[in-house]
């Protein structure tokens, strides 16, 4: 029986032991490794006071004590520095550490640094040079409190320019001419023999290489076919220590007239695109574009803007053209259906066909289309009755015969069915405005004209579509072919929702 008395009361005791470790353990604490730390009059490097808490704590000093003694909160722990004591008496300060638990009371570190029996001094604190033929300076360095030898040396960020020279009293400082515009810097350091007398830093600012001022392109001359051009011409402008912008003149300089059918389609910090108006005159015509600064010491840079004579005729035809390549060649048929809730007249549709002997080279991404071989090529833009969007998705070229006409693109109401859209300026051979034909020899076009008159008639048997061709262009040449054959159809929207009323 009393073997069980001692073993209950060792269970009840180990109980409360635990208890009383678990009381203790959640129990604010904040100590500290030390409460006293000691400097050096100069030169004095940092030290960090280890703090162990399970609270947060914090920082303060007096006003006395911000003056020379600066603190930094960091992970487990304060860091302490202090300013250099240019006296000879020893000072003292505190660092106070207030936890936030307000069961425990602030933690104090005193802070001594002892006085300084010597004295280093510079003036002036800082040094500025020119970029280029900088005439040395000086640098005054006082010793007090006694005879103290000292030393001079450019630190690493400048000693590859800057030249250091000790003399009585004084560090004579010259600098290599900076190659750059930017501005550089690094610091000229003056070091006491004694420990205890921190070494002085003199900052080395010079300024960056002035540039003069300059404007340069990287061509003198644009030439120009007769029509517009898709992108342009770039010239590229390197300008030095200058801002620029460039006008159109009909003289070599800005005092003349803007030049209206030369146009800057894009300006950039380093370059410029200048384009042209097709040119409707038949006699070659040039103007120019002036690169100028507006600053008198900065030549303006006049370059030259040629273009050909326009043609009397969009079509380079010298003859009435015949597609007998059509048969066996290819065809593709878009077509554009019409919401029921709306009023439109027409249907869209645009019509591909190329010879027998012709490419239709198609890359989805990034998209891109071409046509490589020899033979005839026909682009159509064709309006037909009005065709609604099906469920079945079937779509056909209504039969019948189509006329070619001129209309106003940006103008429904100008639309009439069983018409095909007339020729006009193009800058693509791809996607021309409204018909053209082509004619390529070894992947090269060599003959293109707008369709303006004439009529395209359109059969279909089954899935098959026969047309005959009969056009004009605008030279008065005809072109004329026949096909008979299936279409690869596209169907180029989709329906969308009848807005609310």
């Amino acid at each position: 029986m009393k073997r069980v008395w001692e073993l209950l009361f060792f269970a009840v005791f180990g109980v409360l032991s635990v208890a009383c470790g678990e009381q203790e353990l959640e129990r604010a604490f904040l100590k500290l490794e030390t409460t006293n730390l000691e400097f050096e009059a100069a030169g004095a490097a940092v030290q960090t006071v280890a703090v162990t808490s399970n609270v947060d704590w914090d920082c303060t000093m007096s006003d006395e004590s911000r003056a020379w003694i600066s603190v930094e909160k960091r992970t487990g722990g304060v860091a302490v520095a202090v300013a250099d004591n240019s006296g000879v008496e020893s000072r003292s300060g505190a660092v106070t550490l207030v936890p936030a638990s307000p069961d425990l009371e602030p933690k104090r570190i005193t802070v001594v640094q002892s006085g300084s029996s010597y004295t280093l001094s510079v003036e002036p604190a800082s040094l500025s040079f020119a970029g280029e033929d900088a005439p040395a300076q000086e640098i005054a360095v006082t010793v007090g409190g006694g005879t103290l030898e000292w030393t001079v040396a450019a630190d690493e960020a400048c000693r590859s320019w800057v030249t250091v020279v000790r003399k009585e009293g004084t560090a004579v400082v010259t600098v290599a001419d900076n190659p750059a515009t930017e501005p550089r810097s690094g610091s000229v350091v003056i070091s006491a023999d004694v420990a205890g007398v921190g070494p002085k830093a003199v900052k080395v600012v010079q300024e960056g290489r002035v540039l003069q001022p300059s404007l340069g392109v990287d061509v003198r001359e644009l030439q120009f076919g007769s029509r517009a051009e898709m992108l342009g011409q770039t010239v590229n402008v390197a300008a030095v220590a200058v801002d620029w912008k460039v006008v159109t003149s009909d003289t070599p300089d800005t005092s003349g007239n803007p030049v209206e059918w030369i146009s800057i389609v894009s300006e950039r910090d380093s370059y410029f695109i200048v384009n042209v108006e097709t040119n409707a005159t038949l006699e070659e015509r040039s103007g120019y574009v002036v690169v100028t600064s507006g600053q008198d010491d900065v030549p303006d840079i006049a370059v030259a803007v040629t273009q050909e004579a326009g043609r009397e005729f969009l079509s380079d035809l010298t003859g009435d053209a015949v597609m007998e390549d059509l048969p066996g060649g290819g065809g593709n048929l878009s077509v554009i259906p019409v919401d029921d809730w709306t009023d439109f007249r027409t249907t869209t549709w645009y019509m591909s066909l190329w010879g027998a002997d012709l490419e239709y080279v198609k890359v989805s991404w990034p998209y891109s289309v071409g046509y490589y071989g020899s033979g005839s090529r026909l682009e159509m833009t064709i309006r037909s009755s009005v065709i609604y969007f099906n469920d079945d998705n079937e779509y056909w070229l209504p039969e019948g015969t189509y006329r070619v006409v001129m209309e106003d693109i940006y103008d429904e109401n100008s639309r009439e069915p069983f018409t095909v859209l007339a020729g006009s300026e193009s800058n693509s051979v791809i996607n021309p405005n409204g018909s053209w034909y082509y004619r390529l020899v070894e992947d090269e076009y060599v003959g293109s004209a707008p369709i303006v008159e004439g009529t395209v008639t359109v059969a279909r048997n089954g899935e098959a579509y026969t047309l005959t061709f009969d056009f004009v262009d605008d030279a008065g040449y005809r072109i004329t072919g026949t096909r008979t054959g299936a279409l690869e159809l596209k169907v180029a929207s989709t329906p969308t929702p009848q807005p609310a009323s």
